[in-house]
């Protein structure tokens, strides 16, 4: 599951007044998001783990101060979680960050975010952990920015291109739109110079209809995909 940075910190801020009410108010927490990530799609509880550590494990029942801080840098998304607590030793910064004979519900934690990261983003090493007893300890976080997929409308009328676009949160779910088209045959004109992931296309159209256009669109760029949207009943089209 993916959820978007913003939510993501909202979660955290939620579980961090839960926790407060338990440590009575001990626990502060400095967030620094840059306000172009916000909306970037994350693998969910991505960060969590990183805050329970900082918590539970750095602070360790303490009052303390966890930094938590996101910014852009090109493709790539850095999530920094730090805390001012009791530091690990290097030899059980190794141990986390290799899997080597990992006790507590921290080490465990943190090497499946690890191996969820590596398995998802294709990053090999994508936390770096840096700690010094008695020093606190940073975590820094690189995903790969998720990219959304490019789509275009096509429908020789206008309003339902407009309601197609309208009756369905694409951005929202990672996809872009790229161009709308009035026909098959200005569609394949407008891909010949445009990269496109999805096209979402009616049947009956003039010049060159839906279906036609599907087969020639899948004969010249069969990764793309068609999605066709139509009110016809005839037995024919189904």
């Amino acid at each position: 599951d993916y959820i978007t940075v913003e939510d993501e910190i909202d979660s955290i801020k939620s579980y961090i007044t839960i926790l407060n009410m338990r440590y009575d108010n001990q626990i502060k927490v400095d967030y620094q998001i840059e306000e172009s990530v916000k909306k970037e799609k994350i693998l969910k509880l991505l960060l969590q783990p990183l805050v329970e550590n900082a918590v539970h494990h750095g602070l360790n029942g303490e009052e303390g101060t966890v930094s938590i801080k996101a910014f852009s840098q090109d493709d790539e998304i850095i999530f920094i979680v730090s805390d001012d607590g009791v530091g690990m030793s290097e030899d059980r910064v190794e141990a986390i960050l290799h899997g080597k004979n990992i006790t507590g519900k921290s080490g465990f934690g943190l090497h499946s975010l690890i191996q969820r990261i590596r398995l998802l983003y294709e990053i090999e090493n994508p936390i770096i952990i840096q700690s010094e007893i008695g020093n606190g300890t940073e975590i820094i976080v690189t995903v790969k920015k998720m990219k959304g997929e490019n789509y275009i409308l096509v429908d020789d009328e206008k309003l339902e291109r407009i309601l197609i676009h309208k009756g369905y949160s694409w951005e929202e779910n990672g996809f872009r739109i790229v161009g709308e088209a009035a026909s098959g045959k200005e569609a394949l004109e407008y891909m010949a110079y445009h990269h496109v992931d999805i096209v979402v296309t009616d049947i009956n159209m003039p010049v060159m209809d839906g279906l036609e256009f599907s087969e020639k669109l899948l004969e010249k760029y069969p990764k793309c995909k068609v999605v066709i949207v139509t009110g016809f009943r005839e037995f024919e089209y189904a």
